[in-house]
């Protein structure tokens, strides 16, 4: 599974007309070392985004995002200065699929782990849109050979999530009040189950929402799911007909029902493989759990 590129983000701001802000950005690839200047607000994280692994780094209205190659053991070195950076949170994602990302020219990077920062528009953008980072968060993919689950060394002060807690939070994004929410919800949850049914059946309700915007982000969402949007051809052709929705959203549904109609389906063997993999990441997480100590009530925190 692909992570969603940044770029990905401004190219929905073009199809869907509505937007506010049109996506702007920069990369570069390799390890040149970063400016601590430009990550002030975050202490400590510098040792975290110049290990040497990173191959690729982009930057899109303040949303960033580095990719690193490397063993479990630079892993394991990235994890302890993640852990001891300042942030008041520290995600760690462990999901089950290879990690490959597109740079704005559409060469394919593939990468173990990645970290993504918010800031400038695109936290302003998201500061009250709880499907979005608040803090930076580091994900590992671990459909690679170069990753050994069983060898993870989890600090103390991580919180370890898998896709079911980030599906979760992306469902409840799906019917929140605010409409932003429910767009990039919609988004979000495509990229982290491209072969879910299910979750493109809830993203497809969204074709019905009062807003323009995100019925556009839901038909986009929908296009890069691939066979699993396929219970969800008829509600695209009938959006891509309705003269209720602006234009933008009925081409939108129209080109994402050609995308799922193109796509191939998943192999069992991949299906498989993320499956067993799910597994070992849950006991993993149900065993860092039971080590970790009780956490602070939050009116006793400093």
């Amino acid at each position: 599974m692909k992570a969603i590129s940044p770029w990905m983000l401004g190219i929905c701001t073009l199809a869907c007309v509505t937007m506010r802000a049109v996506g702007m950005g920069t990369e570069d690839f390799g390890n040149e070392p970063l400016n601590a200047a430009n990550y002030a607000e975050w202490p400590g994280i510098l040792p975290v985004l110049n290990q040497p692994g990173r191959v690729y780094h982009s930057w899109v209205n303040g949303n960033e995002h580095f990719y690193y190659r490397g063993d479990t053991a630079a892993l394991n070195e990235a994890l302890a200065a993640f852990a001891a950076s300042t942030a008041a949170t520290h995600e760690v994602v462990l999901r089950p699929t290879a990690g490959t990302a597109k740079s704005f020219q559409g060469i394919e990077v593939a990468f173990d782990w990645l970290v993504h920062i918010q800031g400038g528009l695109s936290k302003h953008l998201g500061a009250d849109t709880p499907v979005f980072d608040r803090f930076p968060t580091l994900t590992v993919f671990l459909g690679s050979t170069n990753i050994e689950l069983d060898e993870i060394l989890v600090p103390d002060g991580i919180a370890l999530l898998d896709v079911t807690a980030l599906r979760e939070r992306y469902l409840r994004g799906l019917a929140d009040t605010d409409k932003e929410t429910r767009g990039y919800a919609s988004m979000f949850l495509a990229e982290l189950d491209r072969d879910q049914a299910e979750s493109a059946k809830a993203i497809a309700a969204l074709l019905e929402d009062p807003d323009d915007w995100v019925r556009c982000m839901a038909a986009l969402a929908l296009g890069r799911m691939g066979k699993a949007a396929e219970p969800c051809l008829p509600a695209l052709r009938a959006g891509s007909e309705n003269t209720a929705n602006s234009e933008g959203v009925r081409t939108t549904c129209a080109r994402a029902a050609s995308s799922v109609e193109k796509a191939d389906p998943p192999s069992p063997e991949s299906i498989a493989r993320q499956d067993a993999l799910n597994i070992r990441i849950r006991r993993l997480l149900d065993g860092h759990r039971s080590n970790s100590p009780p956490a602070t009530p939050a009116a006793a925190r400093g």
